[in-house]
């Protein structure tokens, strides 16, 4: 029985995170479902301290999304959660594993080995990673848990094999998604969990097929039986039943009106998808939501080669080897309005003159060319304030400027972020910003609840404003963006939907 002594972790835990200690300690395996900002990395380490002191275990292995990685290893406690959360009597020692690792030793102490999933994932770096765990007492801790949705992935393969040999394993997921991929993330932990050989076995007692040929899940059934066995090691907390956080204000919703031209393009592309969702029904169900992103482009203000990978399932996504949070364009990228820039910077002058410094403002856009045009822009329309852009492989630099500013307790300047919305999820805390604005409304529903949850986590001390913008034809008509704010806010998750729905939704637009 380890007693568990509330004065030795060096932040006083919420009462949510003081059960989540307990039920770490306790279970053999745990999925933490808190809520983006709830403090799951912190009841992590505090349910490492204590089983470290009781001799239970000496090393943690943390896996996470490689934007992610830095969240834990900063040695700054303003940016890093172990340097912030380690508890002052304990010797505490980070380790990296990956591409610039030169040499790990693993020693006394609570030691820290924190990689990225898609580091390990390759066979030589398993085995030496295995080889430097071999003899130790160590708990797999699988952070951002999405990144092992995916039942086929060479990332889910690699923590089951991870995890077939650690002590204590435990996933953290804000988002944690459908049937699917809960069993997904479960399964990679433990297959005792829910008692099931395979993703196929557990489809054939909970899912519902339809679609094309059968092949798709339409919907899951027997999911009493599902709650029942999942409640034993899924725990869900919301961050404002957890903490007590500023009020929200009422969302804003911005209409930019669309010139002829462009929403003649738009118009045009939107008889093609339409006319492609008539014709193509063997591959619309995974292609219709990448395509629907072309009206998204349009409404943006570009056409292009724009690429995305949103709207498919992780397990389609196994032989892809960048990493997921990124940008993906296309080439020849041509700028063809920018009337949801200028509706934008407007929103964003009057708020700016209202607002009490220091000012501090997210703004999101889901593509590269907008978030470079945005950029130059608002630090055109606002001199005085520093403006950055956060997206995937930037330099860790560049990075750890951007969230020192926009950390709570960071620096005091005015500031303004233009950010893609999958690059600024993943762990990082931006709550010394109260206003986020998406310039185009995001379809995936994990990248819109981890972009607002940026915001809304402890550290905020304002009362937060949300703000879309949407396009509008001339005459007021909707578009896709209205698609993808009304399935969001309703916590759907667009990128999902079916092609049958796709035609449906854009026909009434």
């Amino acid at each position: 029985m380890i007693e568990l002594d509330w004065n030795r972790p060096a932040l006083p835990p919420f009462a949510h995170q003081r059960d989540g200690v307990k039920a770490l300690i306790k279970l053999p395996n745990a999925f933490l479902a808190y809520d983006v900002g709830a403090g799951k990395t912190k009841t992590v380490i505090d349910a490492a301290h204590f089983c470290y002191e009781a001799c239970l275990v000496d090393t943690v292995v943390v896996l996470a999304p490689a934007a992610a990685r830095s969240v834990w290893i900063d040695p700054d406690p303003v940016l890093g959660e172990v340097a912030k959360h380690a508890w002052p009597d304990v010797r505490n020692v980070v380790h990296e594993f990956h591409s610039k690792t030169k040499r790990v030793d693993l020693g006394p102490g609570l030691n820290w080995l924190v990689s990225n999933y898609e580091f390990v994932r390759s066979e030589d770096r398993m085995k030496e990673l295995k080889r430097l765990l071999k003899g130790r007492r160590y708990w797999l801790v699988g952070d951002e848990s999405w990144m092992i949705a995916g039942h086929k992935s060479l990332q889910t393969a690699a923590f089951s094999e991870l995890a077939a040999l650690a002590v204590k394993r435990i996933v953290l997921n804000g988002t944690p998604g459908g049937p699917g991929e809960v069993f997904s993330q479960l399964h990679a932990m433990d297959p005792a969990i829910l008692g099931f050989k395979n993703y196929w076995q557990f489809r054939g007692r909970h899912a519902v097929m339809g679609g094309w040929k059968q092949k798709n899940v339409v919907k899951w059934k027997n999911l009493d039986e599902f709650a029942e066995k999942t409640a034993r090691v899924v725990f869900r907390v919301s961050t404002r039943d957890a903490v007590d956080l500023p009020r929200r204000l009422p969302p804003v919703l911005i209409e930019a009106r669309l010139r002829p031209e462009t929403w003649g393009a738009y118009a045009e592309m939107k008889e093609k998808l339409v006319a492609w969702l008539e014709g193509e029904e063997a591959a619309t169900a995974k292609n219709a939501g990448v395509k629907a992103v072309r009206l998204a482009q349009i409404a943006a203000g570009f056409v292009g080669g724009v690429q995305t990978f949103e709207a498919f399932d992780a397990e389609e996504l196994d032989d892809y080897e960048a990493p997921m949070g990124p940008v993906l364009a296309g080439v020849e990228t041509r700028e063809i309005g920018r009337e949801k820039l200028d509706s934008t910077i407007a929103y964003l002058e009057r708020w700016w003159a209202n607002e009490p410094a220091p000012r501090k403002a997210l703004v999101s856009g889901r593509f590269r060319a907008e978030i470079e045009r945005a950029q130059r822009e608002l630090q055109a329309a606002f001199p005085k304030a520093k403006v950055y852009k956060l997206y995937g492989n930037q330099g860790e630099d560049e990075r750890t400027e951007i969230k020192r500013m926009f950390a709570p307790g960071g620096e005091p300047d005015d500031a303004i972020m233009v950010v893609h919305p999958a690059a600024g999820g993943a762990g990082l805390n931006f709550s010394a910003a109260n206003l986020l604005l998406r310039m185009s409304p995001d379809h995936s529903l994990k990248n819109f609840l981890q972009l607002d949850g940026r915001i809304e986590r402890p550290g905020q001390s304002r009362p937060m404003t949300f703000v879309d913008v949407v396009a509008v034809g001339p005459n007021g008509q909707k578009t896709v963006d209205h698609i993808a704010v009304s399935g969001l806010r309703k916590k759907e998750d667009v990128s999902r939907l079916t092609a049958k729905e796709w035609k449906r939704r854009l026909e009434q637009q």
